[in-house]
């Protein structure tokens, strides 16, 4: 028997803690079985389903439960991955919602276990987890034995070769084996029978994420209300495109290729810009510094990874900051200390252009080299990571912002005066022409790198600066991102000299002030977020 009393003082928890949990463990283990009717195209169907197993899985989307069962149909096998809660019977529970996040997933070994990139399968499964993830809850019912439409995978490996041999399409291929011409087998009844198993109520309207509208019918002949279709739309590559296309032109999918691309064509940092501060009525921008020694133990104390946490952290802060701020600004190299936190700043930008799509992202890593670099550094931040704009060093001098002649949806933010002392000992150095080092780098701003109009200088709110002479430099088209608010203890108080003619064109930063303003055991963290954000959109509003 194991030792309850040493577990319990190894994990500083109590005895009796450690016996229900070994409790729960013990009964995961016991199979449980059900009968259930499910009725597709027209035939009812009596389904013995056995629910085998289940336990907790911590992924790169957060923490779900997954389930294994057993069902006396074609496909024997099946995988459920929840995100929500269990009730006291270890069923799903999704208290008060009205509609539910549902995907059922095809197996497909060739793609999602040893990653062939013929298919999307296993983006596709990743997409919905991540959209599960940012739901809140959800459900993904897996099928291992659905290889190649249900035609299995010694079928699946002969249209892989005839793809790769000829350059035939999935569908070209399938059907050139296919002995009676029909390249789609599968069955979703177990999936439905998966839902009446646990007692999912029908009254919920299930959101279905897919794109192939053929898994619609069972739902509702079963009395499954849906309310809609969530196509799991990616980005394809070149060697998944001919895959997509043939499933969307002949076999009648939707929306499986990502046509509309929000990228340098279309997101106009500057006309973003404006739009979120007429929109909100706001000139905050609100950083995004993920520390994990600040943010609230309701997150910390998760098991999820810390990438995982800090994502669920910064989506929080997004979604309650999005109504009041008109940008956001995220600091690399708070994302570069994670493990993988090139993937968790990519999950932050996307969730801002998903979710809050009219907001612009600044990406502050006070980039500047040679053109090369430049070069590098450009497709790195807008084509790779699909930001708005840059924070920029600009003591390279014009290598650093000659990529901007060319790329005037995007833009630059260059460091002129900055909020730290220790800058001092540089910016304010007097140059031949008798004027500090930070002046002169300003009229280069104006004066010449600004050609395509979409550059602006960064100007510090902690310094005894005459805020109405930088304004008169400045062309009233060119907005300034004034720095040190909040916690560097930068004053506002004189920033209307900033202001263009249509008591815009600044931007006012803060990080810390706005992430952190709770004490980390504040179970109401998420009203504080909320309070300091509108508190200083009240402040700065106050002085235009």
């Amino acid at each position: 028997m194991p030792d309850f009393k040493s577990i319990a003082l190894a994990k500083h928890t109590t005895v009796d803690e450690v016996s229900r949990i070994l409790g729960y463990a013990r009964y995961s283990m016991q199979s449980l079985s059900k009968k259930v009717i499910v009725k597709e195209n027209g035939k009812f169907n009596h389904f013995k389903i056995i629910r085998n197993g289940f336990g907790v899985l911590n992924t790169d989307f957060g923490k779900f439960y997954q389930f294994d069962f057993f069902i006396d149909d074609k496909w024997v096998n099946y995988l459920a991955l929840v995100k929500g809660d269990l009730d006291r019977n270890f069923n799903p529970y999704f208290k008060n919602e009205k509609q539910l996040l549902l995907r059922i997933d095809s197996g497909c070994e060739t793609g999602q276990v040893f990653g062939d990139r013929t298919c999307e399968c296993r983006e596709q499964l990743a997409l919905a987890m991540e959209e599960i993830r940012n739901a809140g809850k959800g459900i993904i019912i897996h099928i291992p034995k659905q290889d190649a439409r249900g035609l299995g995978l010694p079928f699946k490996l002969a249209t892989l070769t005839l793809q790769d041999a000829l350059g035939l399409d999935t569908v070209e291929a399938a059907k050139i084996l296919a002995n009676d011409g029909n390249i789609d087998v599968r069955t979703y009844g177990g999936a439905v029978g998966i839902l009446k198993f646990w007692g999912l109520k029908s009254n919920i309207k299930i959101n279905l994420a897919t794109n192939n509208p053929k898994k619609v019918s069972v739902f509702t002949e079963n009395g499954f209300k849906l309310s809609g279709l969530t196509p799991v739309v990616i980005e394809p590559t070149k060697l998944t495109r001919l895959h997509l296309e043939a499933k969307q032109e002949k076999l009648g999918h939707i929306e499986l290729i990502q046509k509309d691309k929000q990228d340098a064509t279309q997101r106009n940092f500057m006309r973003l810009l404006n739009t979120a501060m007429s929109e909100n009525d706001s000139l905050v921008c609100c950083g995004l510094d993920p520390d994990l020694n600040k943010m609230p133990k309701e997150i910390t104390d998760s098991h999820a990874s810390d990438r995982t946490k800090a994502f669920d952290f910064l989506h929080e802060v997004i979604d309650i900051t999005a109504a009041h701020v008109c940008a956001y600004k995220i600091q690399k190299a708070f994302f570069d200390i994670f493990e993988n936190g090139d993937r968790l700043l990519l999950d932050t930008i996307k969730y801002i252009k998903k979710r809050h799509a009219q907001i612009p992202i600044i990406i502050d890593s006070k980039i500047g080299d040679t053109s090369n670099t430049m070069k590098a550094y450009m497709d790195l931040i807008f084509s790779k990571l699909g930001a708005d704009a840059v924070v920029v060093n600009p003591y390279m001098g014009d290598d650093v912002l000659a990529p901007f002649r060319n790329m005037e949806n995007k833009a630059a933010i260059v460091l002129v005066k900055t909020s730290n002392k220790g800058g001092d000992i540089v910016q304010n150095t007097i140059t031949a022409t008798g004027v500090p080092l930070w002046i002169y780098v300003m009229e280069l701003v104006v004066r010449r790198w600004n050609t395509s109009r979409n550059v602006m200088p960064v100007i510090s709110s902690t310094e005894s600066i005459d805020f109405s002479s930088i304004r008169k430099i400045i062309p009233d088209d060119m907005p300034i991102l004034l720095a040190g608010f909040g916690a560097q203890g930068g004053k506002i108080t004189k920033a209307h000299e900033l202001l263009d003619s249509h008591k815009k064109g600044l931007v006012v930063n803060s990080s810390r002030a706005i992430l952190y303003p709770y004490k980390t055991n504040d179970k109401n963290w998420r009203r504080e977020i909320e309070n300091a954000v509108i508190e200083m959109k009240r402040k700065i509003n106050e002085i235009r």
